[in-house]
């Protein structure tokens, strides 16, 4: 996650962020309904699930839908349109709460702008590290003037204290001179520190109960939960619900061990007195990374002590309900990872292609001979694409490569067609406005709809097949990679011509898509493990035969004259020093079971 975080230097981590930010926010909130249908159970119950939501923040749902993507490489894809449709609406309706950068933002100026949110996130964690560290060396203090018991009068009067048989021999007391609180010191070898003066304040079933109180928190850990908290908190200092989550678990750590002391059959009064007389005793409170006594209101927790009150225990509905709600927070991402699992457009059956969205405005006609290959994904979802086969539209479609549509009529890649499509309500604003995100997730919609809109007027059907099939693999040369990575902040950008590509702050993992598009006639995997952002420029020869991308048939221009009959292979190795290795894959391919020529407009 601060990985993420460092990365708005280049502006890629923003939309990851700010789902990331969203989705915790919401566990919080079932963490206030799920705390206050549980008030009458034991404390410790609350107490977790506070500490689940605060470690929520150390893990995305991003991770385990990466998970569950990996795990779906072995299961069977999805073959409901129904359902793909479901996870595309719902992916879009999240990526609309992604908030964007103002329009004055995003010009010439923007660039410094994810450098000074990162200045300061940084300043205030830096901030928060500085106190956690002041506290820790105050508490590391204490402990090194603290003596340890071994002998004295001190310790024959503790040694009355029957808690003391079941302590573990990894924890040590030890009596300091200092006006502190009884607490436990130390997350490894914890310690049990007690104030010298107070010895002489409790008498043995006070001190009995003291005892009690601190061994509950180290069995209970809670020194370590404490510690990961405030790592939650010094990354994301800046969201205020964790500092309120912060008070919650005080007070539930705190209940939680009282409970513990009355269970084990301390004398309530004795107990509450001790809590007063140590109140009484210590003026400063202790560092948040020590477990103490007197932490969280001292009122209420009297209170509840001396009416020996002790929460009820989880039945069998309310372990249902906690069993269910950590099942589907955990398991829902993964499932969609699972569902989504690689090439997930390309396992889309259209056999019932009638519930995918559709285009309000359609026209579909024969193209004329003089009319140029153009693909063209306007404002709002509008799509304009002139002089293309069926071929070619199942590949924007689908998002596949030509190798991956099998079968067909002979005229699949002889006739074509202009075709001119727009959504009603917009589907968004103009992509060159927009995050890389923003617009694949926009791409995906208007696919969507141009699947419907093949299977109404082409009366298009097909199915999916798994096949080993051929792939081309984007490794550096011998020689070694020329990349010259990017120096300069913001968005992704890519142009191409045919013969020509220019990117610039594009990964190896765009530019391999790019060559997948038309370029090769394969799809391409990169496998170079570079990463970073990189600005690239491209010239070859291309083959009179090979098709077009759609990124191609966007921006098409004459290609360069100075290319000099140089394929795109031998450019790729001349040029950047990368080079595409033949290899074999499995994958799914488009089997076209039935198509007709398109119905009048």
């Amino acid at each position: 996650m601060i990985s993420e975080v460092l990365n708005l230097t280049k502006g890629a981590a923003w939309p990851a962020l700010a789902h990331h930010l969203w989705q915790s926010t919401a566990c919080l909130g079932l963490a206030v309904l799920l705390t206050s249908a549980l008030r009458r159970n034991r404390a410790y119950i609350r107490y977790w699930v506070w500490l689940a939501a605060s470690a929520k923040f150390l893990l995305p749902f991003s991770a385990l839908v990466y998970l569950g993507e990996r795990l779906g490489w072995r299961l069977t894809p999805v073959s409901s349109p129904l359902i793909y449709w479901f996870l595309e609406e719902s992916s879009a309706g999240a990526s609309s709460m992604v908030p964007a950068l103002p329009p004055a933002l995003q010009g010439a100026g923007a660039p410094i702008l994810p450098l000074v949110f990162t200045g300061i996130w940084l300043l205030g964690a830096v901030c928060v590290l500085a106190r956690w560290r002041s506290e820790w060396r105050r508490s590391r203090m204490v402990v090194r003037e603290a003596v340890l018991l071994r002998t004295g009068s001190e310790w024959d009067a503790l040694q009355r204290c029957r808690c003391l048989t079941s302590m573990s021999r990894s924890v040590e007391l030890a009596i300091s001179r200092s006006a502190i609180e009884p607490g436990v010191f130390g997350i490894l070898r914890p310690t049990i520190i007690l104030p010298e003066a107070i010895l002489r304040r409790l008498t043995v079933e006070q001190l009995e109960a003291i005892l009690s109180h601190e061994l509950a928190h180290i069995r209970r850990r809670d020194n370590l939960l404490a510690a990961m908290h405030l790592s939650v908190e010094a990354v994301f200092w800046f969201h205020p619900l964790l500092w309120w989550v912060r008070t919650r678990l005080l007070v539930e750590r705190e209940r939680a061990c009282d409970e513990a002391v009355l269970q084990s059959g301390r004398d309530p009064q004795a107990y509450a007195e001790a809590i007063l007389v140590v109140c009484r005793f210590c003026l400063a409170a202790p560092a948040a990374c020590v477990a103490g006594v007197t932490n969280a209101d001292i009122r209420h927790r009297v209170e509840r002590i001396m009416s020996n009150t002790i929460g009820e225990g989880l039945n069998l509905a309310r372990r249902a309900m906690l069993t269910a709600t950590a099942a589907v927070t955990l398991l829902a991402p993964i499932v969609i990872g699972l569902l989504t699992a690689p090439h997930s457009r390309a396992q889309l059956l259209a056999a019932d292609a009638s519930i995918l969205p559709a285009f309000s405005f359609a026209t579909i006609k024969p193209s004329g001979p003089e009319t140029r290959l153009k693909v063209d994904f306007g404002p709002g979802g509008r799509l304009v694409i002139s002089h293309a086969t069926l071929r070619f539209l199942m590949k924007i479609a689908y998002d596949v490569g030509d190798n991956q549509i099998l079968g067909g009529p002979k005229w699949l890649e002889s006739r074509r067609f202009d075709l001119e499509a727009k959504p009603v309500p917009a589907l968004g604003g103009d992509p060159r406005n927009m995050t890389e995100d923003e617009r694949r997730a926009m791409h995906e919609q208007v696919r969507l709809r141009l699947q419907r809109l093949l299977s109404d007027r082409f009366h298009l059907r097909v199915r999916t097949e798994a096949k080993e099939m051929p792939i081309f693999a984007l490794v550096a040369a011998k020689s070694g990679a020329k990349l010259r990575e990017s120096q300069s902040a913001g968005q992704p950008e890519m142009k191409s011509g045919h013969g020509q590509y220019t990117g610039m702050r594009v990964s190896l993992e765009q530019f391999a898509r790019f060559l997948s598009e038309g370029q090769t006639g394969r799809p391409v995997v990169d496998m170079t493990d570079l990463k970073g952002v990189f600005d690239i420029h491209l010239q070859w020869s291309p083959d009179p035969g090979q098709s077009l991308s759609a990124l191609d048939a966007t921006n098409a221009t004459p290609p360069p004259a100075d290319s000099g009959g140089v394929t795109i292979f031998t450019a790729l190795q001349q040029q950047l020093g990368l080079k595409l290795e033949g290899r074999k894959s499995p994958s799914d391919c488009l089997f076209v079971v039935s198509a007709d020529l398109p119905s009048e407009n």
